[in-house]
């Protein structure tokens, strides 16, 4: 009876054992403990960009491996997309790969400033933010740049973001290191200031994020003020601090509802659209974090001298906070975001009550369905889907949603 007894017990210590590892920051393997600068997630393979040692490749089960053949600059400062390209900005200008960072070349064709803070597309546009000169845009994949300064009156920009304007199109909004941000609704032919609420003028890092409502949420990390809040564009902004402790915010993801900001003391989630933060970085042995992706399965973590960790996006959320999603008073259809998109947008949608027989589909301008993204049955609560629409053309196109007898349709652009 006793040799069962510790048989038992020893069992019980074994599992909690495993329990408790899994629900713990993983490092990835196959990266030295470097400085990451910055981390792009695109379907399940992952990039970082790190300060000295170039351009890192992984998949989410995988280990890194280093794709740097063409690099002028391991001095990775950020990383974008669009549908099969990838650019990285680096203190020697923007490279570009259209091989899944296989291979690079350089693409600074009438760029004055080659210390490239952050790089945006919003599709057909290609936004370049520098340390002394602007912003450059380039209307052709970044062969050519051409300086966009009107209305600026600084010239370090240290971050890019691009949300819907609620009409079809897009604002772009740049943070700056000392004056704020600025807003352009003209594809950045002007700048205006947009700065009313900030208590600082140092942004570190700009997110765009759905509200829940069908527009989005614009989140401006800070050197010194801590985070603030925008839901009118950019226009107006509230400190939303409750549960920063006068952290620096170095980076910012969303994931759905939940947002992420990777801080000098570690990483914090708010799963109530920033109204309150709650520390998520138990497990990391450097707290320093510069930046920050997730996706729909992970949350990755760039740390200053520990290489990238990760952790299930489904350990993160707090039974409590699942449980608040799920108090909904109506069905809901979101508008896409980005949108207008190419090739990806993501679709967001909310059921109330138990389980529904849930449809989504996508249809043409001719009413001819698409695709099918959504056919089963669907718990209450938030829910989102990613389509990507990289062999159809251009145009405009329509998703329906149906829900029991609720039915919504809505409209979106694919711009090639």
């Amino acid at each position: 009876m006793l040799q069962l007894r510790y048989i038992l017990l020893i069992t019980l210590l074994t599992i909690f054992s495993v329990s408790v590892t899994y629900s713990q920051w993983v490092q990835m393997e196959g990266m030295p403990d470097v400085n990451v600068r910055c981390l792009l997630s695109i379907d399940t393979t992952i990039f970082t960009g790190t300060d000295n040692n170039g351009v890192w490749r992984s998949t989410e089960n995988g280990s890194w491996t280093a794709v740097n053949t063409g690099l002028a600059s391991t001095f990775i400062l950020s990383l974008a997309e669009n549908g099969s390209s990838i650019f990285a900005g680096t203190n020697n200008g923007v490279f570009l790969s259209t091989d899944k960072s296989d291979s690079w070349t350089g693409i600074n064709n009438g760029l004055t400033d080659m210390y490239i803070h952050a790089v945006l597309s919003t599709g057909s546009l290609l936004f370049a933010a520098t340390n002394d000169s602007g912003i450059f845009i380039s209307t052709n994949n970044g062969t050519d740049w051409t300086s966009s300064n009107s209305g600026l009156t600084i010239k370090t920009i240290t971050c890019l973001a691009v949300c819907p304007n609620g009409t079809g199109g897009s604002n772009i909004l740049a943070g700056t290191y000392g004056e704020g941000v600025f807003l352009s609704t003209n594809n950045g032919d002007n700048w205006t200031a947009a700065k009313n609420g900030l208590t600082t003028g140092y942004v570190r890092k700009l997110l765009a994020a759905p509200n829940g409502t069908g527009g989005s949420n614009i989140y401006a990390g800070t050197y010194d003020g801590g985070i603030f809040l925008s839901t009118d564009n950019g226009s107006n902004w509230t400190s939303i601090n409750n549960g920063i402790n006068n952290y620096s915010i170095l980076s910012l993801a969303a994931s759905d509802f939940n947002i992420f900001a990777g801080t000098d003391g570690g990483i914090l989630l708010s799963t109530d659209y920033g109204a309150s933060w709650i520390d998520a970085g138990t497990g990391l042995t450097d707290q320093h974090i510069i930046a920050v992706a997730a996706n729909n399965s992970y949350v990755y973590a760039g740390t200053f001298s520990a290489g990238v960790w990760k952790r299930p996006l489904s350990e993160m959320i707090t039974p409590t906070a699942v449980a608040n999603n799920k108090i909904l008073s109506e069905f809901r259809l979101e508008q896409n975001y980005p949108n207008p998109f190419n090739p990806k947008t993501k679709i967001t949608y909310s059921i109330v009550g138990t389980r529904h027989a849930v449809s989504l589909r996508i249809y043409d301008m001719l009413g001819r369905e698409v695709v099918t993204l959504v056919d089963g049955v669907k718990n209450g609560g938030y829910h989102s889907v990613e389509w990507n629409a990289q062999n159809l053309p251009s145009g405009i196109y329509f998703y329906r949603l149906k829900a029991g007898s609720y039915i919504e349709t809505k409209r979106m652009i694919l711009l090639k």
